[in-house]
C-alpha cells in the first residue's frame, strides 16, 4: 500500500491489520481452549512489528512532517523488535514461546550428535558436550549479541524488497533512485572501530552487559557498511543500464543468493568490505547521486 499508493493508505492497512489480529487471536485461543493467557504478548507483538515496518515504508512518503532516513528507520525499528523478544524470550514472559525455543534447542543438539554415524568415541563425546541446554545457551548469546538485531532487520528489508517486486510487477510506477544511492555517514567507521575495541576490552574486564551492548553497536555499524556495499553493486547495474524485467531478475537473483548456505555468507562479507572499503576509495562519483547523510533518495 505505501509503495503503490501513498502513506495513509499504508497506516490504514496498519489499522486494518492490527484490529484483524486481534480479534483473530482472540477467537484463536478460545477455539483451542487455551484461554487468554499471554495473549496480550502476541499482540502487542504484532502490532509493534506491523506498525515499525508501516513507518519504514511510509515515513519517507509523509512529507517532511518527523521524517526520519531511511537507515535510521529500519536500525530504530529493528532494535525496538529486538528488545520486544529479548523481553519475550529471555525473560520468559511467554511460556510457550520459550519452550519452542527449547524445543528447536534439543533438536539442534539431537543433529549434531546423529552426524557422527557409527563412530561410537565421537558420538560419546557429542553426546556428552553437546546438550540441549549447551545449544540453548549458546543461541541465547548469538542472540543477545547481535543475531535477533540481524533476523530483524533483515526481515524488514527483505519484506521491503518483495513489496517493491510486487509493485513493480502489478502496477507500473515511476522511476525512483533506490539502494544504489545510499552512502553511511562519515564517523560510522569510527563508531564501529569503537565498538569493537570495547568488546575486547569488555570480555577481558568480563563485563557482560557492556559486552552485549557493544556487539549490538557494531552490528548495526555492520549492516549500514553491507547497505552501502550493496548500494555500490546496485549503482555499478544501474550505471551499464538495465531494463526493469532485467531488475526483478536480478532481485530473485539475489534473493536465492541470501538463502543459499556458504554463498550467502560469501557475498555478506564481500559486500560489507566493499563498504567499508568506500571510505577510502570512491567507488561512486562524486556529485551525481551521492548524498552522504544515510538514507535513500527515493524517500523525498
Amino acid at each position: 500500500m505505501a509503495v503503490v499508493y501513498n502513506a495513509s493508505a499504508a497506516w490504514f492497512a496498519f489499522i486494518v491489520a492490527a484490529i484483524t489480529n486481534v480479534v483473530f487471536s482472540f477467537f484463536a485461543k478460545m477455539y483451542s481452549g487455551g484461554g487468554v493467557s499471554f495473549i496480550w504478548i502476541d499482540i502487542i507483538y504484532f502490532t509493534v512489528m506491523s506498525f515499525c515496518f508501516t513507518w519504514i515504508m511510509a515515513n519517507g512518503k509523509s512529507g517532511r512532517i518527523l521524517y526520519v532516513r531511511t537507515a535510521y528507520r529500519f536500525i530504530i525499528a529493528s532494535v525496538c523488535i529486538t528488545i520486544i523478544l529479548f523481553i519475550i524470550a529471555l525473560g520468559k514472559i511467554n511460556s510457550s514461546f520459550f519452550y519452542i525455543l527449547k524445543e528447536q534447542a534439543s533438536l539442534i543438539a539431537s543433529i549434531i550428535i546423529s552426524s557422527a554415524g557409527p563412530d561410537t568415541v565421537r558420538r560419546s563425546y557429542l553426546e556428552q558436550n553437546i546438550t540441549a541446554d549447551f545449544v540453548y545457551e549458546t543461541i541465547k548469546i548469538i542472540l543477545l549479541r547481535g543475531g535477533l538485531l540481524v533476523s530483524v532487520f533483515s526481515l524488514f528489508f527483505i519484506n521491503r524488497q518483495l513489496a517493491k517486486i510486487a509493485a513493480a510487477l502489478f502496477r507500473k510506477r515511476e522511476r525512483t533512485t533506490e539502494l544504489h544511492a545510499f552512502h553511511v555517514p562519515g564517523n560510522t567507521i569510527w563508531i564501529l572501530s569503537f565498538s569493537l575495541l570495547t568488546i575486547l576490552l569488555a570480555r577481558f574486564f568480563k563485563l557482560t552487559i557492556t559486552e552485549i551492548v557493544a556487539w549490538n553497536v557494531l552490528i548495526i555499524c555492520a549492516l549500514l557498511f553491507l547497505a552501502q556495499g550493496a548500494g555500490i553493486f546496485f549503482f555499478v547495474i544501474q550505471k551499464r543500464g538495465v531494463s526493469p524485467a532485467m531488475r526483478i531478475v536480478i532481485n530473485v537473483f539475489i534473493f536465492v543468493v541470501i538463502f543459499t548456505p556458504g554463498v550467502n555468507t560469501i557475498a555478506l562479507v564481500l559486500l560489507l568490505l566493499l563498504g567499508i572499503a568506500e571510505n577510502w576509495a570512491p567507488f561512486r562519483a562524486p556529485g551525481g547521486i551521492k548524498q552522504a547523510d544515510g538514507h535513500w533518495p527515493s524517500d523525498n
